[in-house]
């Protein structure tokens, strides 16, 4: 095969059906995720992990560059977020989130462990709370959970 040929069968296009990017020889995306995290290791860490699990991944280095791309793309299914970054932190991301589209699932990172900071996050709307560090397949199953639970509260009739 040659490499152009292989580029053409791992190009990505838009399909009319769904209107989700999808690459042509894989499976369908199980989800498109919106990555807020200011640790670039930790970032190209799980982009590069839920990638691999079948998920679309866009990062967002900050809670103002996060909160942009979710006003730009609508298709998000769940925002990752971490709690203490430089300028627009991940409580008040999440409650501008909610704002936007009360039913997206947050699902919250944090170093600090406190469990009044996730009692406050839960009454604010996150999905879930995970304390660093965990493992990437934790998170993979809450971003999972996350994504079908939102699914299934939007089927009509549920």
């Amino acid at each position: 095969m040659t490499t152009s040929s292989s580029q053409k069968l791992f190009e990505q296009k838009r399909t009319s059906s769904s209107n989700k990017t999808r690459t042509l020889g894989r499976e369908p995306s199980k989800g498109s995720v919106l990555l807020v995290e200011d640790d670039v290791s930790l970032s190209v860490a799980m982009k590069t992990y839920l990638s691999l699990q079948g998920f679309e991944v866009v990062v967002a280095p900050n809670g103002e560059l996060g909160l942009e791309a979710f006003q730009k793309d609508e298709s998000f299914e769940v925002v990752i977020t971490d709690f203490r970054m430089p300028g627009l932190g991940g409580m008040t991301l999440l409650e501008e989130l909610k704002a936007r589209r009360a039913s997206i699932p947050v699902i919250f990172m944090t170093a600090f462990a406190k469990a009044d900071l996730a009692i406050e996050a839960t009454q604010k709307g996150a999905f879930d709370y995970l304390v660093k560090p965990f493992e990437l397949q934790e998170l993979a199953q809450v971003v999972e959970k996350a994504i079908a639970t939102n699914r299934l509260a939007a089927k009509p009739g549920i």
